[in-house]
């Protein structure tokens, strides 16, 4: 999937407004189907750790399917409906991630964009950000460190609002590898040393165990140099920088 389509998703999360209309057809639903959902979303980032990508590409692709028929068929309240559009968001997240990880680029493209449309939908900056994080993590590791670049720039647009200094550290922390993998070392060393800084200033993080995967802290923060990669280094892992 070409740059276009990735630019127009981004656009449409960082500008667009959420939906704002309840549903009034199908059976009703209230938090508590949401609440499932996001559970079984969390159980599925740790079986990505324990099992691997392939199998739960599967897994999210249908905890995805069983979202959007929420949506479609049932009735809910405006809230309950925005909570819907989040899993939506975070499920194709997973499943963009997962693709990628088993080697199905274009797929995960795909997902990535879904992603982005179903957290504009939510008014959800943080599995917004954090899924334009994953998907730059496969632009400079299929070599397009530029498109990487833009995505984690686009996020960090929106960190007022994910109010988590520990992510806007991750970003900086993506953007340092990308810049890194263009051959630009100064603004590596700018993004290494905000990733640093941000993180140094980081309290209690009250984000939820959703950027579990992406802000888990180290116990020896690196030092900013150690922040770029080597040339030719393999994809990191769900649990890189």
């Amino acid at each position: 999937m070409g740059g276009p389509c990735r630019y127009r998703a981004v656009a449409q999360w960082s500008g667009a407004a959420p939906a704002g209309a309840a549903s009034t057809g199908g059976r009703r639903i209230d938090d508590s189907t949401p609440d499932r959902f996001e559970r079984r979303l969390d159980e599925l980032r740790h079986l990505d750790d324990e099992l691997g990508s392939g199998e739960v590409y599967d897994a999210a692709r249908t905890e995805l399917r069983l979202i959007l028929s929420a949506l479609k068929d049932a009735s809910y309240s405006e809230r309950v409906g925005r909570r819907l559009f989040g899993a939506a968001a975070e499920a194709s997240r997973s499943a963009g991630w997962t693709a990628y990880d088993s080697g199905q680029i274009a797929a995960a493209e795909r997902h990535y964009v879904t992603a982005m449309r179903a957290a504009a939908s939510a008014d959800d900056p943080v599995v917004g950000a954090n899924t334009l994080a994953f998907w730059a993590i496969q632009q400079y590791s299929t070599g397009n460190p530029r498109g990487a670049i833009d995505l984690v720039e686009a996020a960090l647009t929106q960190a007022p609002r994910i109010g988590s200094a520990r992510m806007t550290a991750m970003l900086h922390a993506r953007a340092c590898r990308a810049h890194a993998r263009a051959g630009d070392t100064r603004a590596a060393d700018r993004s290494a040393n905000a990733a640093m800084d941000t993180y140094g200033h980081a309290g209690p993080d009250g984000s939820g165990s959703g950027l579990r995967l992406l802000v888990q802290p180290r116990r020896n923060p690196p030092a900013p140099g150690q922040l770029r990669p080597q040339p030719r280094q393999p994809p990191p892992g769900p649990q890189a920088l």
